[in-house]
């Protein structure tokens, strides 16, 4: 029966325990608050802090992502094989057309320049020897002295030793020839993009060595979607935005590749750039076209207030300011003014500045 009688007590006391704790969460003994509401304060705003939305029609200009390229650009290999001796470039140096960028191993050229002209001035020594004997022979023919068939026989020889003379020459100009592929010079002038090889490699025909391209022939290459391409024509002027550079430039259009895309229905384009000093192949840039007219809602930057990712303004509803959240897109090139994509009308008025955001 005590065992009994103190489980009980336990249960009671946790019961006990249990509706305290509860009435202590649900503030039973708390002083409560009578429902009901209060007005707001009222707030007044200057008819000259406030500005009227309107809707503003502007030319429509859609941009196109693409890539600069050159077009004079090449890359310089042997047309031997050899081992490179020296390379007189690295990437970024300006050269010359014609100037030498690498050196190849050419003692073996020159063995063969040399046998060839030694093998010229003995095909020239015969000549010479069978010209003399054969001019000797007509004199002596003319005398009676010896007969046609023995001038015959001198005549052919000479025109034998005529033709391994001129045979003999011609190699000369091959090993020549052969001999000046060891000086690899430049095909253009321009700036050197990469190198690629190292004195003690070896060169073979069809490797790269060097790769150079002409700064003053840059342009950007675009996809344009078909419908806005097809109005486009050769010397039209357009904008190009690059973002590396921090601004746009003239440009026009030098080409539109004859092809379409059949995946993605878009024509290459490709606009001239000028020549500058902050322009390299590769970098990003946006190839702005003209596309119609459009109307667009804008607002001042300073009317727009960031929470995070978020955007407000202070709109005005019935004469007093609260806050609207909005959605922006992009800046006005000429003012710095925001696009309003979403949240406002034409004709609402907004505070700006835009004041401190506060709890309403």
């Amino acid at each position: 029966m005590i065992q009994l009688a103190i489980r009980i007590a336990i249960i009671a006391g946790a019961a006990a325990f249990l509706v305290v704790s509860i009435g202590y969460l649900a503030h039973f003994w708390t002083e409560k608050i009578e429902p009901g509401t209060e007005p707001l304060p009222e707030v007044t705003v200057a008819e000259e802090e406030t500005l009227e939305l309107a809707l503003e029609e502007e030319a429509l200009v859609e941009r196109f992502p693409g890539t600069i390229r050159a077009r004079r650009e090449t890359t310089v290999s042997p047309r031997i094989m050899a081992t490179v001796t020296t390379v007189n470039v690295r990437s970024g140096d300006w050269v010359e057309e014609g100037e030498v960028l690498a050196m190849l191993d050419d003692r073996d050229l020159r063995a063969r320049v040399e046998q060839a002209r030694r093998g010229v001035e003995a095909a020239q020594a015969r000549f010479d020897d069978l010209e003399t004997e054969t001019d000797r022979a007509r004199e002596l023919f003319d005398a009676r002295a010896i007969a046609r068939a023995d001038l015959d026989r001198l005549a052919a020889s000479l025109r034998a030793a005529e033709a391994d003379l001129e045979a003999s020459r011609q190699r000369l100009d091959e090993a020549e020839t052969a001999l000046s592929f060891a000086s690899i010079e430049a095909p253009i002038t321009g700036r050197v993009i990469d190198r690629y090889a190292e004195p003690g490699d070896t060169a073979s025909p069809g490797v790269s060595i060097v790769r150079l391209y002409d700064p003053e022939t840059l342009r950007l290459e675009a996809d344009v979607r078909e419908s806005l391409a097809t109005t486009l024509s050769s010397g039209m002027p357009l904008r190009v935005q690059i973002e590396a550079a921090g601004r746009a430039f003239e440009a026009a259009v030098e080409e539109i590749v004859p092809h379409a895309d059949a995946g993605a229905r878009t024509f290459v384009v490709k606009v001239t750039l000028p020549a500058t000093e902050d322009l390299y192949p590769g970098m990003f840039g946006r190839l702005m076209i003209p596309a119609g007219m459009a109307q667009r809602l804008y607002v001042p930057p300073d009317a727009v207030t960031r929470v995070g990712q978020l955007e407000f303004v202070m709109a005005l509803e019935a004469g007093r300011p609260v806050r609207r959240f909005i959605r922006t897109g992009e800046m006005r090139e000429e003012d710095g003014w925001l696009e309003v994509l979403s949240g406002l009308s034409p004709g609402e008025r907004i505070v700006t500045p835009a004041p401190a955001l506060q709890e309403t």
